[in-house]
């Protein structure tokens, strides 16, 4: 699978922007909009389009897309994973996660999870997935 880094790197800049913009007993934020990446040596040309396909997340940490076209990120606080299906739905990909902060392939495929305990700062590495 080929993942496409500047997309994903757009896409987590968007999910990290609405949890660091957002203070607590403020306003919602007014939804996002689609726009232009600006250049990025090595990581997105400059023009490239970005397209908001799912906002009002807050907390959320490392978005990776899967083979089949979806993306999933992680909810830290809630200890869940969630999925964002191909026709922009949203689904629990996993739940009780241990805090998971970030995910990545390893070179076999496993789907790899960090997490922290909230309660505990005991850092666990967890495969999540056995094979993609």
């Amino acid at each position: 699978m080929k993942i496409n880094l500047p997309l994903l790197t757009v896409v987590y800049g968007l999910l990290a922007s609405v949890a660091l913009a957002q203070a607590p007993g403020q306003p919602p934020l007014p939804p996002a909009t689609d726009t232009v990446a600006p250049n990025i040596p090595g990581v997105v040309a400059g023009g490239t389009k970005v397209q908001v396909i799912k906002d009002g997340f807050v907390g959320t940490e490392g978005p990776i897309p899967l083979p089949d076209g979806t993306i999933i990120f992680t909810h830290p606080g809630q200890s869940r994973i969630t999925k964002i299906n191909k026709d922009g739905s949203t689904s629990t990909f996993l739940e009780n996660t241990n805090g998971s902060n970030g995910l990545a392939f390893d070179s076999t495929g496993r789907l790899i999870s960090a997490g922290q305990t909230i309660w505990s700062s005991t850092k666990k590495a967890a495969f999540t997935l056995p094979t993609r």
